[in-house]
C-alpha cells in the first residue's frame, strides 16, 4: 500500500505502474517517434538537395584540358612561349566570344604541364564570361616555372584520363586533350603512348595535338633520354628518312572524334598554331556532340590539320 508523505501528499517511490511512470513512458515513446521523424525528414530533405545540385549541375559546351610539354627541351625562352600564347588567346575578344558564344555560353579549361610527371598547374575553371576568360589568363601568366627532365607522354595521357577526364565540373558536350610538345615519349615508348591514348578515347576523349617542328636532331639522346630507352631520330623535313615529330604525333598520340593536329613551325609559330586549333576546338563543341566538320571551311583554314585517319 502506498504510504503519504506529509502534506506533500504521495511517495515519489511509485509502483511499476504508477500514473508518472506511465506518463514518463509515454513521453519517451513520443520524443523517438519525433526524433525518427526529424531524421527522415532530413534524409528526405538531402536527398531533395543532391537532385538539385543534379539539375543545377554546369552545362558545359567543352571540356579542354591544356597539356604542356615542360620536359628538359624546353629552356625559358621556349617554356614562355608556350605559356604566353596561351594566356594571349584567351585574352583575345574573338575568341573569347567564341567560347561563350555556344549553346550552353560555358565551357571549362584546366592545365598540366607535363615532364617526367603531369603536374596539374590549374585545375578546372570555368569560362562564362570575358572577366573569367581574362582572369585566366592573368593566372597562366603569373605561373610559378614547373620543369621536368624526360617526355613521358603515356603517363601524362594516363594521370589525365584518371584525374582531371573523370573529375569534369558539369556534363561536357565533348572533353579534349589538347598535347603540345616537341618530341616523342622517351620514357615508356610508343606501344605506351598508344595504350594509354586507346584507354583514354575509349572513355570518349578526344585527343588533339599540336606538335612543334625544331630544327634536325636526334632526340632522346642526352639528358633528354630515360635510362634504358633507345634512340629514335625525328627530321624536319617530311620526305626526309626518319619520322617527323607530326608523323609520329598522328601514329602514337591523337585520336577519338574528329581528332587532328595543328603544327607549329618552331616556337615562334606556337603562338599562331595555338590560337588557331583553340578556335577549331571550341567549334567542335558549339557543334555538340560529334563530329567537327571542315567541309564548309575555305582552303586556308583547312590548310595544316593533320587528321589521325
Amino acid at each position: 500500500m502506498p504510504r503519504k508523505t506529509g502534506a506533500s501528499g504521495w511517495s515519489r517511490n511509485e509502483g511499476a505502474d504508477s500514473p508518472g511512470r506511465c506518463f514518463g513512458a509515454a513521453r519517451s515513446k513520443r520524443g523517438g517517434a519525433m526524433s525518427l521523424f526529424r531524421l527522415i525528414a532530413l534524409a528526405v530533405g538531402l536527398l531533395g538537395l543532391g537532385f538539385g545540385a543534379a539539375r543545377a549541375q554546369q552545362q558545359l559546351d567543352i571540356a579542354l584540358i591544356l597539356a604542356v610539354d615542360v620536359s628538359g627541351s624546353m629552356d625559358d625562352a621556349r617554356y614562355r612561349v608556350q605559356f604566353e600564347g596561351i594566356a594571349r588567346a584567351l585574352d583575345d575578344e574573338s575568341v573569347i566570344q567564341s567560347l561563350i558564344g555556344g549553346q550552353r555560353h560555358a565551357m571549362a579549361i584546366a592545365m598540366l604541364a607535363w615532364s617526367d610527371k603531369a603536374e596539374e598547374v590549374m585545375p578546372w575553371r570555368i569560362i562564362a564570361s570575358s572577366a573569367d576568360a581574362h582572369r585566366i589568363a592573368s593566372l597562366i601568366r603569373s605561373m610559378p616555372r614547373v620543369s621536368g627532365e624526360f617526355t613521358c607522354l603515356a603517363g601524362m595521357l594516363r594521370q589525365a584520363r584518371e584525374g582531371l577526364v573523370r573529375s569534369v565540373p558539369g556534363q561536357a558536350s565533348r572533353v579534349i586533350i589538347d598535347v603540345s610538345g616537341d618530341g616523342p615519349d622517351n620514357c615508356s615508348g610508343a606501344h605506351a603512348a598508344e595504350d594509354e591514348r586507346d584507354k583514354t578515347i575509349a572513355e570518349g576523349v578526344t585527343i588533339n595535338g599540336l606538335p612543334i617542328r625544331t630544327e634536325n636532331e636526334v632526340v632522346g639522346t642526352g639528358a633528354y633520354r630515360a635510362p634504358g630507352f633507345g634512340i629514335e631520330e625525328l627530321r624536319n623535313e617530311p620526305h626526309a628518312s626518319g619520322v617527323t615529330i607530326e608523323d609520329w604525333y598522328k601514329q602514337h598520340v591523337i585520336g577519338g572524334p574528329s581528332a587532328f593536329n595543328i603544327v607549329a613551325n618552331g616556337y615562334h609559330d606556337f603562338e599562331r598554331a595555338f590560337r588557331r586549333k583553340f578556335l577549331i576546338e571550341i567549334a567542335s563543341g558549339v557543334q555538340g556532340q560529334g563530329q567537327l566538320s571542315m567541309s564548309n571551311a575555305n582552303p586556308s583554314a583547312r590548310a595544316g590539320i593533320i587528321h589521325r585517319n
